[in-house]
């Protein structure tokens, strides 16, 4: 994210943290701009607080009327991975659901849809690739953007794992998927980054 945000200024000659408050308000602001700071921690879990916040995020959302986004904010974007996957577990044994059902019953709108994704990311990011690519070409039409940034980002990363867990999950091969939404060049181009030809 820091390279990201020194490119950004590099290349536009603007501020990405400026630029996004301009853009956003409330929540989803204070969510991405603590994002955009790449103040996550990298750390192992800590037990005692991964039990403290497992009950901070209970309290403050399905623990309470209203919710409290700036306690999902603190943890969520700034605690390691490592930390976060312990208080999701304690979560789940100590309220019988995940996070995410919390999130989703709490929460709306942009800022749902960002909590969500960092919970997904850090539960699964193998499950969560290829939830988005499923996404990208289910229903009428495809879309072509997320299709063709998600195959260029991981191929040369995870797409293994992520074609995978897509024939797990969705029940075909991300080749036929893909194969079947496309055509021509562009056809060929995607195969050639999941490895394949038609």
């Amino acid at each position: 994210m820091a390279a990201l945000r020194d490119t950004y200024t590099k290349m536009y000659s603007r501020n990405l943290e400026k630029d996004v408050k301009s853009e956003v308000r409330g929540d989803f602001e204070r969510l991405l701009v603590s994002l955009i700071q790449a103040k996550r921690e990298t750390g192992p879990a800590n037990e005692e607080l991964a039990d403290k916040e497992a009950a901070e995020l209970y309290a403050a959302g399905e623990g309470k009327i209203g919710t409290d986004e700036a306690t999902f904010n603190r943890i969520l974007c700034l605690r390691s991975p490592a930390h976060l996957r312990r208080v999701f577990a304690i979560y789940l044994k100590n309220q019988g659901h995940d996070l995410g059902h919390a999130i989703k019953k709490e929460m709306s709108g942009d800022t749902e849809k960002a909590f969500l994704t960092i919970f997904n990311y850090i539960q699964d990011p193998i499950a969560l690739w290829a939830r988005v690519l499923y996404e990208s070409m289910k229903g009428m039409g495809t879309d072509d953007r997320t299709l063709v940034r998600t195959l260029a980002d991981r191929c040369e990363k995870d797409l293994g794992s992520v074609k995978e867990k897509y024939a797990k999950v969705y029940g075909k091969h991300l080749e036929k998927a893909v194969h079947s939404e496309t055509s021509g060049d562009y056809r060929r181009m995607c195969l050639a980054l999941i490895g394949t030809t038609e």
